[in-house]
């Protein structure tokens, strides 16, 4: 095989890896993509709002709400939610349209969970109260709202953080936990997943 030709087939063969990283690539801002916009659908059809959710779980789980993000699968949809107390931690599904409590599963409390208690029982804006405060922020309704890590906040505040779907986009808000006010606003066009805190759930 001549030099020209072994330098063609390697070309070829580089072009169609790359091809195939952003195909990939693609694929899966397409899957973020639609998975963003199922979000903002279901928030737009809710009849029950995620302050409300909040309100629904912690009387349910005797707890307090670290974190609740709306989810759409197979039509459906649910709020999925973490509540915290002294008695352990609690996984919750409430549907969207009725406020009936679909799961409610018990289990022990890790340190980060204690943890987030404690943030939440030092605070005097509640969750529910902060997403409120968003939502007339970002003139839209809230799809996920938890405790932020204070490591990645750049000023180190406490703060919660509330993502609002609002004309097509989500806007991610930072709400300060104790003085109720927004305190950060990225522009409305940004993507954002909404952050976990550090703890992989068990399913």
């Amino acid at each position: 095989m001549s030099r020209l030709k072994m330098m063609c087939g390697a070309m070829t063969a580089a072009l169609a890896l790359a091809a195939g990283g952003a195909a990939r690539a693609d694929r899966g801002r397409g899957e973020r993509g639609d998975h963003k916009r199922g979000k903002v659908a279901a928030a737009q059809a809710a009849k029950v709002p995620l302050a409300d959710a909040i309100a629904i779980a912690e009387r349910a789980s005797g707890g307090r709400v670290a974190k609740i993000e709306i989810d759409s699968e197979h039509g459906t949809s649910a709020y999925e939610i973490k509540a915290v107390s002294n008695a352990g931690r609690a996984k919750l599904l409430v549907d969207t349209t009725t406020g009936t409590v679909l799961r409610n599963e018990r289990k022990s409390a890790s340190q980060q969970d204690r943890e987030a208690l404690t943030r939440l029982a030092s605070s005097r804006t509640t969750l529910a109260q902060a997403v409120q405060v968003a939502e007339r922020q970002g003139a839209g309704k809230a799809v996920a709202a938890g405790l932020e890590d204070e490591k990645e906040h750049r000023d180190g505040a406490k703060v919660y953080e509330v993502d609002v779907a609002a004309n097509g986009a989500v806007q991610r808000i930072w709400v300060d936990m104790s003085s109720g006010q927004v305190v950060a606003s990225p522009s409305p066009d940004q993507e954002h997943e909404h952050h976990d805190d550090g703890e992989e759930d068990d399913d």
